[in-house]
């Protein structure tokens, strides 16, 4: 199975995104392999220290083994091959912008992410059918403190339990399981029930990871 980040706006956490959802994805047993389809290659900052491979897919040869592919895909670079699901974050006005206007020129399925405390639009019209939703993720400090360093939130002792932290797992749990039922793949994800808090729900204050939605990471 590939799923694709993209949004053409940078700064909105597409990488962070993208990376935390490797980690996510192999905690739960799943074989991962990250791919960046861009130009600066911070996908690969992040995923070295966890030990994930990222690699050059090629549509021409047979790719090894794995359950699933994460593409980082940033600005207009085009990804090297078509995944079965399309995540879009949208954390300000100008993301969710750039998000309508990408999800009109794009083939396979799609979920909007909402990112950094953002509401997501209403999906138009000409879209309904083609995008789905998932629930919006907190502004985090922990997550931006991670992030600054191209760590992952989880792998920092002092981070990893922090309010924003653990939303972050349930909120990409969710969407993984959001996306495989989108894709019709035959992936087991096991059920996060009982182990992580809702994300329907924000995450309390937190004296370290503060959930205001401000714009940063």
């Amino acid at each position: 199975m590939i799923i694709a980040f993209h949004n053409h706006k940078g700064g909105i956490g597409t990488t962070t995104l993208a990376a935390h959802f490797c980690v996510l994805a192999r905690t739960l047993g799943l074989r991962v392999a990250g791919c960046a389809a861009d130009f600066k290659q911070d996908l690969p900052r992040f995923l070295g220290p966890e030990n994930i491979p990222c690699i050059d897919i090629d549509p021409q040869r047979e790719e090894p083994d794995y359950d699933l592919f994460v593409i980082d895909v940033q600005s207009n670079t085009e990804p090297p091959i078509d995944p079965d699901v399309w995540v879009i974050p949208i954390s300000d006005h100008g993301a969710a912008i750039n998000g309508v206007a990408l999800s009109d020129s794009l083939r396979a399925p799609m979920i909007w992410l909402g990112n950094k405390g953002r509401k997501l639009p209403d999906v138009p019209a000409y879209l309904q059918g083609a995008v789905e939703t998932a629930g919006s993720i907190p502004y985090s400090r922990a997550i931006r403190c991670a992030g600054d360093d191209y760590r992952i939130v989880w792998s920092i002792p002092e981070l990893a339990r922090t309010a924003g932290a653990l939303y972050l797992h349930a909120a990409l749990h969710d969407l993984l399981e959001q996306a495989v039922a989108l894709s019709g793949e035959p992936l087991v994800v096991p059920s996060r029930k009982g182990k992580w808090p809702k994300p329907s729900a924000p995450p309390p204050q937190d004296p370290v990871d503060s959930d205001q939605a401000v714009p940063a990471n």
